[in-house]
């Protein structure tokens, strides 16, 4: 069963396949983000961007972004929001049968 996960700067999902995809747009990451200090409420600061870091985990959290796109680092800066979601489906449907055997 996946879950999601809530991170100061963004948040993870964790699919059936033990592969984890992160997307975060805070401070320090590559992203052009904006905070929105003004919208300040119960659920603290919100931020606001245009594109996110991203970064995929198999199930012992090694870096597999580069086995799922074709990137020659562990993160991918400023992704469109489009492909924020084509890359979590790439996480999810993403089969190693090297580390997913139980």
């Amino acid at each position: 069963m996946g879950k999601f996960i809530l991170c100061d700067t963004g948040f993870q999902m964790e699919f059936e396949n033990g592969c984890t995809a992160s997307v975060q747009f805070g401070d320090h990451h590559y992203c052009s983000n904006i905070p929105k200090k003004e919208y300040e409420n119960s659920f603290g600061i919100l931020l606001e961007s245009r594109n996110a870091e991203v970064a995929a985990f198999d199930k012992d959290f090694n870096f597999i972004t580069n086995r799922i796109i074709d990137i020659c680092d562990d993160v991918n800066g400023y992704v469109s929001v489009e492909d924020v979601l084509d890359f979590l489906g790439k996480v999810r449907d993403y089969r190693n049968e090297c580390w997913l055997t139980m």
